[in-house]
């Protein structure tokens, strides 16, 4: 499953409220139903929302029309960014996806001629970035992992609460990728967790 699509100038969200049940994906067109997404919970964990609200962004420059004055632009604009901020307020990687399209959109100097596109290949950038985050993180991460280790992570951290591949659920899965093995029987049979060696026989 794939929590975070871009495509035709469209964003796709994989709805985690309907989980496990039903497989769904939201479909935002512009940046308030992106901020929707994110204040129903519908999207979860720190880099997705920081990742949709970046596309928010992109969706509220790519709505505007050439004959736009920069000074309408530039509102426009920050009236978006608040109410992608206020979706939820708690989130650092909200407000900094946000600031960091705002930049970009001072460096056009909010010219509707070229800020959609500007926006739209930055926040892309930013998703691809989170990705390539969270391997490197996965890569260091299993280094630290021994064979048989517990593992106990905390918060919203496997690949849907990213743009694709886990944070600390990451770490694991990149151990996992290298050939380590954990005892995830040991909640299910009540066996310490502090038990290494080969798994027992039934």
């Amino acid at each position: 499953m794939q929590p975070i699509r871009w495509e035709s100038k469209t964003l796709y969200l994989l709805d985690q409220t309907a989980l496990p049940t039903v497989t769904r994906e939201i479909i935002c067109r512009d940046p308030l139903q992106a901020a929707q997404a994110i204040r129903s919970m519908q999207v979860r964990g720190a880099p997705a929302i920081g990742v949709t609200a970046a596309f928010g962004m992109a969706l509220a420059a790519l709505s505007l029309t050439p004959e736009i004055l920069a000074q309408e632009v530039e509102e426009r604009m920050r009236e978006t960014a608040l109410i992608l901020q206020s979706a939820r307020p708690t989130a650092v990687n909200l407000a900094w996806a946000v600031q960091r399209m705002l930049r970009v959109a001072e460096a056009m100097h909010f010219s509707p001629q070229t800020i959609g596109t500007a926006m739209e290949e930055e926040s892309i950038r930013i998703m691809e970035e989170d990705v390539a985050t969270n391997r490197m993180i996965g890569q260091h991460g299993s280094t630290l992992i021994d064979k048989w280790d517990c593992v106990l992570t905390y918060c919203n951290t496997g690949s849907l609460a990213t743009a694709g591949y886990g944070t600390a659920l990451g770490v694991i899965r990149a151990a996992h990728d290298s050939g380590k093995e954990y005892p995830l029987w040991h909640a299910k049979r009540g066996l310490s967790c502090k038990e290494r060696g080969s798994p027992p026989t039934s």
